[in-house]
């Protein structure tokens, strides 16, 4: 599709064409989300594409191999528990362990 030039109105609204409307797959009411991006573009996409948009992005930083919550959760304890072993090492209230301290 070619593209449409749209007016945005005195009280902000931009009204998009019905053929744009069809081929998005939206309907009276959908929300979309909307998005500046450098140089003054500005995109608009439905909740779906915004879930697959950040789906590609994950599988961008973590190939196939997606952490489950759960992994994540237990990463983030792991991150918590060391935290907490050197501020306790600092305080002087457990002996230092090279191991468990890095």
């Amino acid at each position: 599709m070619n593209p449409v030039w749209v007016k945005v109105a005195d009280n902000g609204r931009i009204g998009l064409p019905a053929e744009i409307r069809r081929r998005a797959g939206l309907s009276k009411g959908d929300e979309l989300v909307a998005r500046v991006e450098e140089e003054g573009v500005v995109t608009l996409m439905t909740a779906e594409a915004a879930v697959r948009r950040v789906q590609r992005m994950a599988r961008e930083l973590f190939g196939d191999k997606l952490p489950t919550v759960d992994e994540y959760l237990a990463e983030k304890r792991e991150d918590v528990a060391r935290e907490e072993r050197k501020m306790q090492h600092m305080l002087g209230e457990i002996p230092a362990d090279i191991d468990e301290i890095a």
